[in-house]
């Protein structure tokens, strides 16, 4: 193995792991290192693809910049610039909509909710990016005649890499349409009952848990964002609760100042705080008892936190 092959296996490496602290930096500065944690662990299969992708198109951009120099071929700047770093664009996106928590300015907010309710669209659109990089970087070797005569790899390019990047583009242009759209009819049919499958009509009571969204509210210099966790009725009902501010600090006790409304406003006081006590973030889980069957609608409210009388947040079951 000749040095510019090892000096580009470590660049895509350390890439890879640029582009997951990036990730988590982001997340850690937006709210909490908590909550980059458990944001990690519900889109891990994603955020690995990204990076592998990444890292990949880096080392192969590394090897390919090194391999022009080494052999003076001229005019392929612009090619080698314009294949780099893809991706770090649709991290950005899917890491940006969490920055509400610490740009609370007027205006911003509706963009960075899109971007939260299209998160798929875009982590799909890194990885296709990724792939599409790789190709672009493959056609830029193969083009001129970059890669080892003895090396393994040489039979990968006999294949038609042009036409095969020409398929790669139509099949991601495909599936990011399919993703749009889909997200955009989920977004835009609230209006239509559609029977869900994990409840029983006739009892209302869930068979397995389900996944309810979150819910944001920004009033008095704070920021709460409820995310409901695995909903059931016949278990102990648990919020994500992420709280950001830059005013003061957040010392109340959670368990005192919040409750939940179910059916004919019965209240449900908390039976516990998994989280933090204090700072400008905190993070943690609130829990509640089960609340049983036949409940229709429930009502999450936090009282007197930053001069806000009372916040709502509220699912329809």
């Amino acid at each position: 193995m000749d040095s510019i092959v090892k000096k580009a296996i470590i660049s895509g490496i350390i890439g890879g792991f640029l582009l997951l602290a990036f990730y988590f930096g982001v997340l850690t500065l937006a709210n909490s290192f908590s909550h980059a944690v458990s944001q990690f662990n519900l889109l891990w299969y994603w955020i690995l693809a990204l990076v592998i992708g990444f890292g990949i198109q880096i080392g192969l951009w590394s090897y390919t910049r090194s391999k022009i120099k080494e052999r003076k071929v001229k005019g392929t700047i612009g090619e080698v610039a314009a294949t780099g770093g893809i991706s770090a664009g649709s991290m950005i996106a899917c890491c940006a909509h969490h920055l509400v928590d610490v740009l609370p300015i007027l205006g911003l907010s509706a963009l960075f909710l899109f971007l939260a309710e299209y998160q798929v669209f875009f982590l799909g659109l890194g990885i296709l990016s990724n792939i599409i990089g790789v190709i672009f970087m493959l056609e830029i070797i193969k083009k001129h005649s970059l890669y080892q005569e003895n090396s393994r790899l040489v039979r990968f390019f006999n294949f038609n890499i042009k036409k095969i990047k020409y398929g790669a583009m139509i099949g991601a242009l495909i599936v990011l349409i399919f993703l749009f759209f889909r997200i955009k009819n989920g977004v835009n049919n609230n209006d239509i009952t559609i029977p869900n499958p994990l409840v029983d009509d006739q009892s209302n009571s869930v068979v397995q848990p389900i996944s309810l969204p979150s819910r944001l509210n920004s009033e008095g210099n704070l920021s709460i964002e409820i995310t409901p966790i695995n909903f059931s009725f016949t278990e102990p009902l648990k919020f994500q609760v992420d709280l950001n501010t830059h005013q003061g600090n957040l010392d109340f006790d959670l368990t005192k100042q919040a409750f939940l409304i179910g059916n004919q406003n019965k209240k449900y006081q908390p039976l516990e705080w998994r989280g933090g006590q204090s700072g400008h973030h905190l993070s943690g889980i609130l829990v509640f008892p089960a609340l049983g069957e036949n409940v229709k609608n429930i009502k999450l409210v936090m009282s007197n936190l930053y001069g806000v009388q009372e916040r709502i947040f509220e699912w329809e079951l």
